[in-house]
């Protein structure tokens, strides 16, 4: 699928990032200070892992962090750890690109 658009000139001088969704997944971001957009190629396989091991967390996300570091959204759901907060979900947490070093990621990106 190919979109065409104009966006005003107010998102380049403000450094805004441009994010495209479907849903609640991220397909394709532009952060303002790269010259490149980055199309999503690899889907999530819900793993879960970005969600866990989280190290010290401060402000809002402190009270979604358990003790152990583990996000208390993940929930199982058959094979996969899915949000519970489903479309509730913080937009942090929806555009979110590297959160976390997790090396069997199978959400990728390529830049165009």
């Amino acid at each position: 699928m190919e979109i065409k658009i104009d966006i005003p000139d107010w998102v380049k001088e403000e450094n805004r990032g441009i994010y495209i969704m479907a849903g609640i997944e991220l397909v394709a971001y532009k952060l303002p200070f790269e010259e490149k957009w980055k199309v999503k190629t690899g889907r999530c396989n819900m793993c879960g892992k970005c969600c866990m091991n989280f190290g010290e967390v401060t402000g809002e996300l402190k009270e979604m962090v358990t003790e152990t570091g583990r996000c208390k959204y993940l929930i199982s759901d058959g094979d996969k750890l899915v949000c519970s907060l489903s479309s509730a979900r913080p937009w942090s947490c929806s555009v979110e690109v590297n959160l976390k070093d997790v090396p069997e990621c199978t959400e990728k990106f390529k830049e165009i």
